[in-house]
């Protein structure tokens, strides 16, 4: 049977009003998708492309063996965006995909959008080892505003993503890019009050220094978006050369591609206020970068 329950609220204050099927003895799953193939796995679970048989419609179907609601279901549930990957809908049952019942075990599926277009980690790889060419800028660009748009929208709902990287921005069908993967989404507010939080939160090599520890704010968003502008725009080989350019540039403040580049807090534009150090501070408001990069 269907619940729709009252609104849930989570340790970091996130609430939401969900509608999930509560499922005894019932492969839910299976009954009503086909075509199912592994995509991805990893420490939290699961995640299959399957086909909706009533609808027709592929979707991808997170699975995690959870008892609660964890916070991922929570904040798709209350964003809805072009830039944001879609949810659908989500179920408990008592046994995963090709796995048997278990005792006190329950399976969270989550039903999304199926974004098939890879990630943008592999559209910047494909880009640095072909030929140069004048159109990446171009691209880079829009996806940039894409970007923004969405973090924008996440930080108007008073949310912290906390780990953005180009491994979670997938393309959709469209070819627009879609901001996924909110295990680690967070509260933030609006007060300027800084909030303790889980410590060492993040991927590593994109977190801001002081998300290191437990009090900060949807800024060390910001330091992230600045990490991945740079990749997109800058033609980098490997890693190694990603690393070397990356310290040189927070030390020179140099320019990518002529273009706005934020690297560690520094701002700098194209135009008449190229190399000028705007401010020195991460802002609240995204706004701010669309004017600059627009």
């Amino acid at each position: 049977f269907k619940d729709t329950g009252p609104e849930k609220n989570n340790e970091n204050g996130l609430t939401a009003s969900i509608t999930y099927s509560c499922v005894v003895c019932f492969d839910r799953f299976n009954s009503d998708f086909d075509c199912i193939e592994p995509l991805g796995k990893g420490s939290y679970g699961c995640v299959y492309k399957a086909r909706h048989k009533v609808l027709d419609q592929y979707r991808a179907i997170k699975e995690i063996r959870s008892k609660d609601l964890p916070r991922e279901v929570l904040v798709l549930a209350n964003l809805d965006h072009p830039n944001i990957v879609r949810y659908f809908s989500c179920w408990l049952q008592d046994t995963g995909y090709n796995s048997e019942v278990k005792i006190n075990t329950k399976f969270l599926f989550i039903e999304m959008e199926l974004c098939e277009g890879g990630t943008l980690r592999r559209w910047i790889h494909k880009k640095n080892i072909a030929p140069a060419e004048n159109s990446r800028q171009r691209q880079s660009l829009e996806f940039a505003r894409q970007i923004l748009s969405g973090v924008e929208y996440i930080h108007s709902k008073k949310l912290i993503h906390r780990d953005l990287k180009p491994e979670n921005i997938l393309f959709g069908q469209d070819g627009n890019v879609r901001i996924g993967d909110f295990g680690l989404a967070t509260q933030d507010n609006d007060d300027g009050e800084l909030v303790e939080r889980t410590e060492d939160s993040g991927t590593r090599s994109y977190m801001a220094p002081e998300q290191v520890g437990v009090n900060y704010d949807r800024k060390v968003d910001v330091f992230a978006l600045g990490l991945i502008f740079f990749e997109l725009f800058w033609r980098i080989g490997t890693g190694h050369e990603r690393i070397k350019v990356c310290k040189t540039t927070c030390t020179i403040g140099e320019r990518v591609n002529d273009v706005c580049v934020i690297v560690s807090g520094w701002w700098w534009s194209k135009g008449p206020m190229a190399q000028t150090r705007l401010m020195n501070t991460r802002p609240m408001n995204l706004s701010l970068t669309l004017s600059y990069i627009v």
